[in-house]
Parts: structure tokens; C-alpha cells; sequence
């Protein structure tokens, strides 16, 4: 889909560091991938404790049709194909 279209970033969106989990759920024609940062709870910390809690704080959820989605996968089937083993294969769930 992407062939054919021009990127441009007029109101040059942040680059979020997503370092935490990440979540996929599927909602009828579309599925919504959460990103997600691990940062410590502050009612966690304190003298004594030997552990810090943690939560996985929501940075953003994007909205992906299904096509764009199949994209997405291929795109980094591309990437990281050096790494994938010979004769496996990325399938979207349905």
C-alpha cells in the first residue's frame, strides 16, 4: 500500500520508546497493538524494601485494519529476515 504514497511528518510526531510489553487484540476489522513503558511504582519504593514494583504504563494503542496489519508483518518479516530460520513463516491468527 505504502508504493505508491508519500510520508511526511508536518507536526513531527515524538518518538516513543516502548521498551515495556506489548499487547495485540483483535476488534472486528481491525486490531489494536499496545505499547507499553515499565516504570516503577512510587508508592512501591521505600526504605526497607528489597523490591521495587513495577507497572507496565500504557504509552500508546495504534488501530490497525487488517491489511495494514499484513503489511506491518511483512515488513518486518523484511527486516529481520537474515535472522528468521529457513522455511518458517509469519500467519496472522483469524
Amino acid at each position: 500500500m505504502a508504493g505508491d504514497v508519500r510520508f511526511v511528518d508536518p507536526t513531527r510526531k515524538e518518538i516513543q520508546f516502548a521498551s515495556g510489553p506489548c499487547s495485540v487484540t483483535r476488534g472486528g476489522d481491525f486490531v489494536i497493538i499496545t505499547f507499553t513503558q515499565v516504570s516503577p511504582r512510587i508508592d512501591g519504593m521505600g526504605a526497607g524494601r528489597s523490591e521495587t514494583q513495577s507497572d507496565a504504563v500504557v504509552l500508546c494503542r495504534i488501530a490497525l485494519p487488517q491489511q495494514a496489519v499484513a503489511d506491518l508483518v511483512r515488513i518486518i518479516g523484511e527486516v529481520y529476515k537474515a535472522d528468521t530460520p529457513a522455511g518458517s513463516e509469519i500467519r496472522l491468527k483469524k
